[in-house]
């Protein structure tokens, strides 16, 4: 590209991030074991907002083969991350 810099297509490397999450709980363990106990309102935030992290990956070019419940993290604030 014009800056100089190899497109990620372009690059022999991998870039890893590491982020400690305190107090975040996989997802199913937010949940629980009955639905309903969980606000419909969080869970329709939580699925946007996982959703809203896999286009901006797709964006990038970049793929989760792995998507699943033990793969999203809620924080106790419901920030969501999505992790391999």
């Amino acid at each position: 590209n014009e800056a100089g810099h190899a497109d990620a297509s372009e690059r022999q490397c991998v870039d890893i991030l590491v982020r400690y999450l305190h107090g975040a709980k996989e997802i199913t363990s937010r949940i629980g074991s009955n639905v309903n106990r969980t606000a419909e309102s969080s869970l329709k935030r939580w699925l946007y907002r996982v959703l809203e992290s896999l286009a901006f990956l797709h964006r990038n070019k970049i793929y989760h083969n792995g998507i699943k419940p033990s793969n999203v993290l809620v924080e106790p604030n419901d920030e969501i991350h999505v992790l391999d």
